[in-house]
């Protein structure tokens, strides 16, 4: 199978477990040269860079928050500055609160419009003057397919989905002139640690496996597929 990966410096949201963690994994069984973020589960943080050990290339792990603006900028500056490149970012960090709007909190909601949408603006906008620079790279951007249907109780997240699938397109505008890539990732539900313990009987016969995550990212990147510029793909 094509590798396109062997090499690359990769930088990943949202890696102590779930599907970050599975594409941190991958991407260093391929080769990468792997870091990732993680809120607070340094547990779980833990557990994935020793699991990285497995294939000799150790992942590294920074305890910053997605929100945090100064932090991420000086996480991708450092990272910038000791590997000389920053080929791909994927945004997946992510928090999910289920909760009709009139019983829910306003807490919830701003806590969720922070990470799963400003959390993404944010790495955007500083990786993309690194990219611009570097004149390549590409930018991944996980959304859901929540953005495309209606959900009980997920208003708000259903809404900040929709909204990073429209920061995709209209990034994608901005940057293809620099020979940076933007895309997205919109899988089903996704059995994980975010929403293991939700209430969602009524749609959990849509599950899916981190890996197909995985697969569907590798597919676009290892030129298997062809997608257009600013697509967000359904899985």
């Amino acid at each position: 199978m094509k590798n396109n990966i062997n090499n690359k410096v990769i930088i990943i949201t949202g890696g102590s477990r779930g599907i970050g963690r599975a594409l941190v994994i991958e991407f260093v069984k391929l080769g990468a040269s792997v870091f990732f973020t993680y809120k607070n589960n340094t547990k779980a943080a833990e557990e994935t860079i020793q699991l990285s050990k497995n294939y000799n290339n150790i992942a590294q792990g920074a305890k910053i928050c997605v929100t945090d603006f100064m932090g991420m900028s000086g996480l991708f500056r450092t990272i910038k500055k000791h590997k000389g490149k920053i080929d791909i970012l994927i945004n997946n960090a992510a928090i999910f609160k289920l909760g009709r709007i009139g019983f829910s909190r306003p807490s919830e909601w701003d806590e969720m419009i922070k990470v799963n949408l400003l959390g993404v603006i944010n790495c955007c906008h500083i990786i993309s003057k690194i990219m611009i620079s570097q004149k390549s790279g590409y930018i991944i951007n996980i959304s859901s397919s929540a953005a495309y249907e209606n959900y009980e109780g997920q208003v708000v997240y259903n809404a900040t989905k929709a909204a990073v699938n429209t920061v995709t397109s209209s990034l994608s505008c901005e940057l293809n002139r620099f020979g940076i890539n933007v895309f997205g990732i919109a899988p089903s539900l996704v059995y994980t640690d975010m929403i293991r313990g939700q209430k969602l009987k009524k749609i959990s016969d849509h599950f899916i496996s981190p890996s197909d995550v995985v697969h569907s990212i590798l597919n676009v990147l290892n030129q298997n597929i062809h997608i257009n510029q600013g697509e967000t793909i359904r899985i």
